[in-house]
């Protein structure tokens, strides 16, 4: 129960290579489907769920392996969140940089298409935030969380 099956070396490479993966993912994947969560933190609700299974641990079954997956991984991205508030050109390549969407009522149709936002879920988006008409905007912008946010024309 409390013996490893695994050196702890192959732990730690496996979390942090399921970990490097998934972040890889998320950012090809796109800021739209990820919503409110950071990649890491979506990342993070993933793996913790998962942490005791065979992705992470091989053949692993001990309770003492799946604390190292996890602290591997609590770690890692201890290490990221804290990189990237002292480092702004860490935090660009890690989380991105916000998209302006709309400006001056006018929809960016190159960046809704790369973001595969269709204008059903643009006006979603829009009237969450209050606004009937695209006309209405003087800027709308996509955030690094997928969030939209609004500046109406005053």
């Amino acid at each position: 129960m409390w013996e490893l099956d695994t050196s702890v070396t192959e732990l730690v490479i496996r979390a942090a290579s399921v970990f490097a993966f998934l972040f890889f993912v998320c950012r090809v994947w796109g800021r739209k489907h990820l919503g409110q969560l950071t990649p890491f933190d979506f990342i993070l609700m993933l793996i913790i769920s998962e942490c005791f299974q065979s992705a992470l641990q091989g053949e692993e079954h001990s309770i003492t392996g799946g604390m190292i997956a996890l602290t591997t991984l609590t770690i890692l991205n201890t290490v990221i969140s804290r990189s990237t508030f002292w480092s702004p050109r860490l935090e660009k390549i890690i989380d991105g940089k916000p998209k302006i969407l709309i400006l001056d009522g006018v929809v960016d149709e190159e960046l809704r298409k790369k973001e595969y936002m269709s204008y059903q879920d643009l006006y979603t988006a829009l009237r969450l935030e209050g606004v009937d008409k695209i006309e209405s905007i003087k800027q709308a912008t996509i955030e690094t969380t997928g969030r939209i946010s609004v500046i109406k024309n005053s």
